[in-house]
């Protein structure tokens, strides 16, 4: 079904293929540690469903584990994770992380199926937001990392998933991410079985939600182990808030084969997505939920405030893409990958912008890569090396907006003029060079007895992109392509600088005892330069500043930060507990700050701040048909200096907690059997948190409760699974994403908390 035709997708859009849970939670892990017993063994620990094992392969940990192969903090969700955690709309892989130490992921709605405009999708880990679109990588493959787009956050079903990865502190330098202050995610490929199958689910729910899943395996077949698997998904559900509905359809064919020491494997996605967008409350709002909660955008025009009009506040995209992956296994000890891949997203946002006016901003992005890298055993010594690059053409800065005027039978144009203001053609730029990384790596381990040593280099090179503003008075509301043929000619354009980083890393492993091990790690982590001084400045300077505009361009520079993590890792008769303090210092964050030498306020590469905190992830067998597991953390993330916003303005945040970090998060779930029945409860805990950086307005932490229930029977060869579930079961109202720069004093948007939702699911699976 549909968005009706007010909500379809915009005309520049191109149609589809389809091709394919705080005290509580200190008082548990006090239990773990004073009901158990430390242990030494040799053999794998197994938890019912939560495994940790020494030689677990990423993937295998049921609900969140660390990978045991690393000094690095890097923690793992297996399948069963993937669907208490995630959210029931079943793509988002930012809902799959959220029960991991100091992640703080917020949904703008119980299903995840809304994505919000712009660069921050609603996660921080340890305080620390990407925001230039949706992070993370998709079996190593940087697809979309820089990007207001929905990206590939709505592309890949759960089913279709082995497991999500979640790497923090210091990253080690094979982690693919292009950018990872923020920690790295990666989402790994349930690839096609050698055993044929298959899986079909139905799941509805409150807000008219409904979702459907099917996925076949053919199983190998042929003298090449040939196997092939395709899946198709369907989610619809309306706003809980407001008018309006969000949909997705997903569509996935795979391919493997192994010839010989040979595999290759080939796989194609194409997402679609419409859906309406949820409006922001302002922080007065925001602080009388009561009230507030359930306001949406407008059901009907309304005169003065025409911009509020739901339809009005839009998105649709036409996603896709293409991976392919290669590798050879040279002997038991040595194998060489290859991995190639392609994505392009297209589609536009509408959005209230101003008193009876709507933004409309087009998205036209497509990115393409590679990765190599070669693994091999010497002796005790482990050596590996590669190579990545990545083509993206933005926007990321913002590369094609204009206004439309909100009148009661629809928009309006008025073609930009010298003196108008948010009207027309507001940015018409071209990309004239596309934004370009480079990443070389080689690292070694070497285990003697019970240490491991590890340590490595990453050289990190971004050349950025090359842009031109074209003038735009006068210009119709014609496609993006006829608007630059329409312009007079360019007003101001810009060459893309190249900077380069060199990241070492190193970490060591000691095993004190067989159950219990240290793990210490540092190193160096990349971030993003800050692009939004493209759309807030640069494109608004006239063809005489040509020589300012290039200036600004080359003061970009990455963030950068220097981290360490010392942790421990503790395996208990009937448990785990990883306990890690870390300490991290951030180096030319991205803050809104003012220029002397320029008079102009923008965004520059140049606070300071440190992180330091301590978190921790455990996992008790308490009987054998109860598990328990949870993570906790206390983080602080600040400025370490004040910063000046204008001439004789300076905001005073050295020391203050940044936007939207809480300083407490804390998740507590159980897992309880009964023969075929199955009760999961989950307890999530926020801290309270500040809306900006000078701490205007606090919000109280609050503390969910989710609840499934579940049921499981077997029909000859099918296993059928039925579960009830309840999100936010005590009906919590609390506040949920504050979208709120780091330096951020003013426009800070607001989103409530999602309300209780109740749904159902049946599963099949052959």
């Amino acid at each position: 079904m549909r968005i009706r035709s007010a909500q379809r997708r915009h005309p520049t859009a191109r149609p589809s293929i389809p091709t394919p849970v705080a005290a509580a939670v200190g008082a548990a892990f006090a239990g773990i540690l004073i009901s158990s017993d430390v242990r030494a063994e040799d053999t794998p620990t197994t938890l019912g469903t939560v495994v940790v094992t020494a030689t677990a392969e990423p993937g295998h940990a049921e609900f969140l584990s660390s990978r045991p192969d690393t000094s690095a903090t890097t923690y793992q969700v297996g399948p069963d994770g993937l669907e208490t955690f995630g959210a029931p709309g079943g793509t988002n892989p930012y809902t799959m992380v959220s029960g991991l130490p100091a992640v703080k992921v917020q949904a703008l709605d119980p299903y995840g199926l809304t994505s919000r405009i712009g660069g921050n999708k609603g996660m921080r880990v340890r305080g620390i937001a990407a925001w230039h679109g949706a992070v993370g990588t998709v079996d190593g493959l940087t697809l979309s990392n820089i990007n207001p787009g929905p990206g590939y956050l709505q592309m890949f079903d759960r089913e279709n998933l082995a497991g999500v990865s979640m790497a923090q502190g210091p990253v080690a330098p094979d982690q693919p991410a292009l950018f990872n202050t923020a920690g790295a995610l990666d989402s790994q490929i349930l690839w096609p079985a050698l055993k044929a199958g298959g899986s079909l689910s139905a799941a509805s729910g409150d807000n008219g939600f409904e979702r459907y899943f099917a996925r076949v395996d053919s199983g190998a077949f042929g003298p090449a182990n040939t196997r092939i698997a395709a899946s198709a998904s369907t989610a619809h559900a309306n706003l809980w808030r407001g008018p309006g509905q969000a949909e997705r359809e997903n569509y996935l064919l795979a391919v493997a084969t192994d010839l010989g020491p040979l595999t290759l494997k080939l796989l194609a996605v194409n997402s679609n997505i419409d859906q309406n967008n949820y409006k922001p409350l302002t922080a007065a709002q925001a602080l009388d939920l009561s009230t507030y909660r359930y306001t949406g955008y407008d059901a009907r025009p309304a005169a003065g405030n025409l911009q509020n009009y739901y339809t009005y506040n839009r998105q649709s995209f036409d996603n896709q893409a293409y991976i392919g992956e290669a590798e050879y296994r040279v002997s038991n000890d040595t194998r060489a990958r290859l991995k190639l891949f392609s994505f392009d997203e297209s589609g536009a946002t509408f959005d209230a912008n101003g008193t009876n006016k709507v933004r409309q901003w087009i998205i036209e992005h497509n990115s393409f890569g590679a990765s190599a890298d070669v693994e091999t055993r010497i002796d005790a010594t482990r050596l590996k090396a590669g190579y990545s690059y990545t083509s993206m053409q933005p926007p990321g800065p913002p590369n094609a907006q204009r206004f439309y005027t909100a009148t009661a039978n629809g928009l309006s144009w008025a073609a930009a003029t010298a003196s108008s203001s948010n009207q027309g053609w507001t940015t018409l730029s071209e990309v004239t060079g596309r934004h370009v990384f480079q990443t070389l790596f080689a690292m070694a381990s070497w285990q003697y007895r019970e240490l491991q040593l590890e340590g490595g280099l990453r050289w990190f090179q971004e050349k950025m992109p090359s842009l031109a503003e074209y003038t735009k008075t006068g210009v119709g509301d014609v496609s993006y392509r006829a608007a630059l043929a329409a312009s007079p000619g360019v007003a101001v354009a810009v060459d893309g600088q190249t900077v380069a980083k060199v990241l070492p890393w190193f970490g060591l492993r000691y095993a004190f005892t067989p159950a219990v091990e240290g793990r210490f790690s540092a190193g160096r982590n990349i971030g993003p330069a800050s692009f939004d001084i493209w759309n807030s400045n640069i494109r608004n300077l006239k063809a005489s500043q040509q020589a300012l505009a290039q200036s600004l361009w080359n003061k970009l520079k990455p963030e950068t930060d220097d981290a360490a993590d010392l942790g421990l890792r503790l395996r208990l008769a009937q448990g785990y507990v990883e306990p890690t303090v870390y300490y991290a210092s951030i180096n030319n964050k991205s803050v809104n700050v003012y220029d002397p030498t320029v008079g102009l306020n923008y965004g520059q590469n140049i606070g300071n701040g440190h992180l330091a905190g301590v978190q921790l992830a455990a996992g008790w067998e308490a009987r054998p048909n109860l598990n328990l597991f949870g993570s906790a953390s206390w983080s602080r993330a600040v400025f370490d200096e004040n910063l000046r916003t204008a001439a004789s303005t300076v905001v005073a945040v050295k020391g203050q907690q940044l936007p939207d970090t809480p300083r407490l998060i804390g998740t507590l779930g159980a897992e309880w059997k009964a023969g075929d029945f199955r009760a999961v409860p989950l307890l999530r805990y926020m801290g309270g948190r500040y809306d900006d950086s000078v701490h205007t307005n606090r919000f109280g932490g609050y503390t969910l409760v989710d609840l499934e229930l579940g049921y499981r029977w077997q029909v000859g060869p099918t296993r059928v699974d039925a579960s009830l579930s309840a999100l936010n079961l005590f009906d919590r109202k609390y506040l949920g994403l504050i979208d709120s720069g780091d330096l951020q004093t003013s426009t800070t948007n607001y989103y409530p908390g999602n309300p209780r939702t109740l749904l159902g699911k049946l599963a099949l699976s052959f």
